[in-house]
C-alpha cells in the first residue's frame, strides 16, 4: 500500500467559509475542497492558487477514487477526472494531442484494481498525487502564470513518470513538450495567466 497523506475533517464553520471564499454555498462544496479549513482541503493556501476547473479536477478525482473503492485519490484519478472536463487547457491538450478519451479510461480500468470494501469520503492523496500537484505548481511558477490550471497538471503529470498517469499519457502520445507549448499559448499573449 502507498504511503498517503491523513486526512483532516472539516468542521462545518471552516467549510462554509471556504465555501464563502470559493464562492459557492456550503451544500454545494465538497469536503475535499475545504477540508482543514483551506480551499482544496489538504492543500491548505496553495488550493487558492487553482483555478475553478482544477478545483472541481481535484473534487471529481474524489469521486473517481471513491467509485474504485479506493481511500486515496492517485495519479489515476486525477487523470479519469481530467478526462470528464470540458472547455479546459487540459481538453484542448487531450484534443489536440488526439487522445481518446474512452481508451485512456480503459487502460486505467485495465490497469488499476478496484478496491474490495467502500471508498472513504473524502479520500486524501497519496504521495505520488502530491508529488503531482507539486511539480504542477512549479511548472506554473517557471512559465511565469498566475494560476495553476488543468494544464499544468498534465505537466506534471508527465514529469513524474512512475505515476500511472504519466504512464498512460505517454502511451497515448502526449510529450511534455507539446503540452508546455499548449500551456503557453492557452495563456494568451500575456505573460501572467
Amino acid at each position: 500500500m502507498a504511503l498517503c497523506v491523513t486526512r483532516i475533517q472539516p468542521e462545518r464553520a471552516a467549510t462554509e467559509r471556504c465555501a464563502s471564499s470559493l464562492g459557492r454555498s456550503f451544500g454545494n462544496v465538497h469536503p475535499l475542497c475545504c477540508a482543514g479549513g483551506g480551499c482544496m482541503g489538504q492543500l491548505g493556501t496553495l488550493g487558492t492558487a487553482f483555478t475553478r476547473q482544477l478545483q472541481d479536477v481535484l473534487v471529481s478525482a474524489g469521486d473517481e477514487a471513491q467509485r474504485y473503492n479506493h481511500q486515496w485519490v492517485g495519479t489515476e484519478h486525477l487523470l479519469l477526472a481530467l478526462t470528464l472536463q470540458r472547455d479546459s487547457v487540459a481538453d484542448r491538450i487531450l484534443t489536440t494531442s488526439a487522445v481518446d478519451v474512452s481508451a485512456v479510461r480503459d487502460r486505467i480500468d485495465f490497469i488499476v484494481r478496484r478496491g474490495e470494501g467502500p471508498g472513504i469520503s473524502p479520500p486524501g492523496l497519496t504521495l505520488r498525487a502530491w508529488k503531482v500537484l507539486g511539480l504542477a505548481l512549479l511548472e506554473r511558477k517557471n512559465l511565469d502564470h498566475l494560476r495553476v490550471t488543468t494544464g499544468h497538471l498534465v505537466l506534471g503529470m508527465l514529469a513524474e513518470p512512475e505515476g500511472i498517469a504519466g504512464r498512460v499519457l505517454e502511451e497515448h502520445g502526449v510529450s511534455i513538450d507539446a503540452v508546455r507549448r499548449e500551456v503557453r499559448s492557452a495563456a494568451g499573449s500575456s505573460t501572467k495567466q
